[in-house]
């Protein structure tokens, strides 16, 4: 999965207070799912555990949530959060999407990915390894954005790095992260083995009072990965993204439309 050398404790739990946004498209994918009570659930890239136990209040005591996380930080955030909400039927543990070898075969009903997909780099493998600790029937839900987003960070970084011709152009395109798009999602929920495949489209709207709390959203929610712009132009960067963050300021602060894709497929019984 993603590099999160970069994370501190401080970052995963300010990304526990401002992941609304992400939180909010989960429990969409978990509706969208229709888990039972009694499910296994698997939540990868679970972050600081909240919406496994969202999760976990739909599968009630007889069913089990276990999260996964690559960030030690927010996997302690998470637990820490057992202590004074009554969940026994959750456990969070630091692990990644590609290498489940410690889950058995088959011991789920439903595994998610929500707002983590697009950091897992072997998304081929990743998929494998949910068809296989998946029981016959079970459910994989994935939570991915449409390239349509009304401000692409990356696009405007892009816009401005094109303007320096000394820069190797595969560092102009290189991102930590990696969005699929529909197509791309139906191919790879398909070859590894899943049918039924469900989609569905949303529009979402977020709301920011400066450029600085944007930027403070997108360190948290990136592990505070460093920046991949050369240091002399990151000014340079930075003015760009700001000025248009600032061309989409409302009285209810800059807006950011999104267009989050909810997918969901089953394993074959």
């Amino acid at each position: 999965m993603s590099n999160v050398d970069g994370d501190t404790p401080e970052l995963a739990m300010y990304y526990d207070k401002i992941s609304d946004a992400q939180y909010n498209r989960g429990v969409s994918l978990v509706d969208m799912m229709k888990m039972n009570s009694g499910d296994a659930v698997l939540d990868v890239g679970c972050g600081t555990g909240r919406l496994a136990l969202y999760v976990s209040g739909i599968v009630g005591s007889s069913g089990s949530v276990i999260g996964i996380d690559p960030s030690p930080h927010r996997i302690e955030v998470a637990n820490g959060k057992l202590s004074s909400i009554p969940a026994p039927n959750v456990c969070f543990m630091v692990g990644e999407g590609e290498d489940l070898s410690g889950l058995p075969d088959g011991c789920f009903d439903d595994a998610y990915y929500c707002a983590v997909f697009h950091w897992i780099s072997d998304k081929k493998t990743a998929l494998r390894e949910a068809y296989r600790v998946l029981r016959p029937g079970g459910k994989v839900g994935i939570t991915s954005m449409d390239h349509r987003n009304s401000l692409s960070v990356k696009g405007i970084i892009n816009d401005v790095l094109a303007r320096h011709p000394e820069i190797d152009g595969t560092r102009r395109t290189s991102t930590g992260s990696i969005w699929a798009s529909k197509e791309e999602l139906e191919a790879l929920l398909s070859e590894a083995g899943f049918k039924d495949i469900t989609m569905s489209a949303m529009t979402t709207k977020s709301y920011f009072q400066s450029p600085k709390e944007y930027f403070g959203f997108l360190k948290a929610s990136s592990f505070g990965q460093p920046s991949r712009v050369p240091e002399y132009l990151r000014i340079e960067v930075r003015d760009a993204i700001v000025e248009e963050l600032e061309k989409r300021r409302t009285p209810r602060g800059i807006e950011i439309e999104s267009y989050p894709l909810l997918a969901v497929a089953a394993k074959p019984r």
